[in-house]
């Protein structure tokens, strides 16, 4: 996918109380508008996706940009 560096799943431990997540996915992308593309959207709309999408809750996204400390 063109400007995604990155991605990786993880499944977090003991999350076993209602309201705790249970996955986490993390994406590195070169730009945060990456996630807003049209073969990004593309990528996300698969029969997979529409399969597994009613059996998720709590989804969050979160775009944060890489953080550069002054001297």
């Amino acid at each position: 996918m063109p400007g995604c560096l990155a991605a990786r799943r993880f499944r977090i431990p003991n999350a076993v109380s209602e309201g705790n997540h249970r996955y986490l996915a993390l994406y590195h992308l070169s730009a945060p508008d990456v996630c807003s593309s049209g073969a990004w959207k593309k990528a996300v709309e698969t029969p997979w996706t529409h399969r597994i999408r009613p059996q998720t809750r709590d989804r969050l996204r979160i775009v944060l940009r890489r953080y550069h400390r002054s001297r």
